[in-house]
C-alpha cells in the first residue's frame, strides 16, 4: 500500500510539470533513417514556440516581454539540440523546475538561475553559452519579480 502511494505520488509530480518536461524530452529524437536527413531547424523552431508558449502561459499574472522568453527559449533549445547525447528525463525535470518556478513567481530567482546553470552544464553546453542563457533567465525573472535584492530603504529620510 505504501509502494502504491509512492508510485501516486510521482506520477502526479510528473504529469503537473509534464508541459516543460516533455517538450524538452522531444529533442530526443531517435536517429533519423538511413539516408533522412537530421532534425530540421523548423523542427527545433517549434519546439522553441511551444516552449515559450507554455513559459507565457505560466506567468499570467505578470507577463515578462515576449521576445524576451522567445529568444531565451530560442537559445535553450539551440543550445541544447547541439549536443550529440540526449537529455534525462532528470535533466527535463530540474529544467522545468527552474523555468516554472521563475515563471509562477516562486521561490528566489538566483537558486533557480543556479540549478538551471548546473542543469546546463551536466548536458555539456559551453560555458559562454551557459551564461548568456542564465543571464536572459535572470532578466525573465526581473521582468516578474523584480530584482531578488531590494535596496534597503532609508527610515530617516
Amino acid at each position: 500500500m505504501n509502494r502504491l502511494a509512492c508510485c501516486v505520488l510521482l506520477l502526479g509530480t510528473c504529469l503537473a510539470g509534464q508541459s516543460i518536461q516533455s517538450t524538452l524530452l522531444e529533442l530526443n529524437a531517435s536517429p533519423p533513417p538511413r539516408g533522412a536527413r537530421p532534425q530540421s531547424p523548423v523542427s527545433l523552431s517549434k519546439v522553441s514556440k511551444k516552449l515559450a508558449e507554455q513559459m507565457m502561459t505560466l506567468a499570467e499574472p505578470a507577463q515578462p516581454p515576449r521576445e524576451l522568453v522567445q529568444r531565451f527559449s530560442e537559445d535553450l533549445i539551440s543550445a541544447l539540440a547541439g549536443k550529440n547525447k540526449d537529455i534525462t528525463v532528470i535533466q527535463a525535470s530540474a529544467f522545468d523546475e527552474a523555468i516554472s518556478d521563475v515563471m509562477r513567481g516562486k521561490g528566489a530567482a538566483f537558486v533557480r538561475a543556479h540549478l538551471l546553470w548546473q542543469t546546463l552544464t551536466g548536458c555539456g553546453v559551453e560555458s559562454s553559452r551557459v551564461q548568456m542563457i542564465v543571464d536572459q533567465f535572470t532578466k525573465i525573472a526581473r521582468e516578474i519579480r523584480g530584482p531578488d535584492d531590494m535596496p534597503v530603504r532609508d527610515k530617516f529620510k
